[in-house]
């Protein structure tokens, strides 16, 4: 299975901003919505995976350890 994916940093250009707002500042902290339309806070350095429910783009954020244990990286189709 192949997963878009990007990192957060806070003080960088926010990932997925080609799709419109998916990571968002709320109760003064970094969030991005689930497709299930809660709100998952965000620390520096997560990596926010995306998602494409039907009613438009979503994303869910993982542990950068977590993330390198489950994920490769994909360049691209052979």
């Amino acid at each position: 299975m192949v997963v878009e994916a990007e990192q957060f940093f806070p003080d960088k250009p926010l990932p997925f901003n080609k799709y419109g707002l998916v990571v968002c500042f709320d109760d003064w902290k970094w969030c991005v919505e689930t497709a299930r339309g809660q709100k998952a806070f965000l620390a520096p350095g997560d990596w926010i995976i995306l998602e494409e429910p039907k009613d438009g783009f979503r994303a869910y954020p993982c542990k950068p350890d977590i993330f390198e244990k489950i994920y490769e990286k994909f360049t691209e189709w052979e």
